[in-house]
């Protein structure tokens, strides 16, 4: 579990994904929380590493987080991972807020929790993110990667990436 000033970030663990898999009340109970009607933001994406972990346990925390509003005691988002570090040092972020709670700065928030807890494993050298060109979110997911220090790294069709690099690899990089 992780904590910033306004949110407890929790990893999914197996007795969590458990716990969704029976059913809302059951993770409300384990969360010590209220979840919306409206959460799941990413319903087909939630589970993903649910499967996987019970194969590789070093993929906790690694994987699928979720975003609980310490005050309210409320889930308000999910995101996380992509996976463990990859072979160049890579790992890919994801994040997602529920509607009733954007524009307060609780996006930023996670993300950068998400990008420190990555940076303090030596493996990692670069953080990745991908945002849609078009959507609803597209520009507000850009304002927070932008402010958090990502850059451009190129797009596809359909995504815009986002790379930041760990600060001793920026430096570097600059004095060549």
């Amino acid at each position: 579990m992780m904590e910033t000033s306004n949110l407890r970030l929790v990893p999914c663990s197996l007795d969590i994904f458990e716990a969704l898999e029976k059913g809302r009340e059951h993770l409300a109970l384990a969360l010590e929380v209220r979840i919306p009607e409206h959460w799941p933001l990413f319903p087909d994406s939630i589970s993903y590493f649910h499967e996987p972990l019970k194969v590789d346990p070093e993929l906790f925390g690694w994987g699928t987080w979720l975003v609980v509003h310490k005050e309210d005691r409320i889930l308000i988002g999910e995101g996380g991972y992509g996976g463990k570090p990859g072979d160049e040092g890579q790992v890919e972020i994801g994040y997602g807020i529920l509607k009733d709670y954007r524009g307060r700065g609780f996006a930023t928030e996670f993300a950068q929790a998400l990008i420190d807890r990555a940076f303090s494993d030596e493996r990692v050298t670069r953080v990745e993110a991908g945002t849609l060109k078009e959507g609803e979110d597209t520009g507000a997911s850009r304002r927070v990667l932008e402010k958090l220090g990502f850059v451009s790294n190129g797009s596809s069709e359909q995504s815009d990436r986002w790379v930041l690099y760990r600060k001793e690899e920026r430096r570097e990089s600059s004095s060549q």
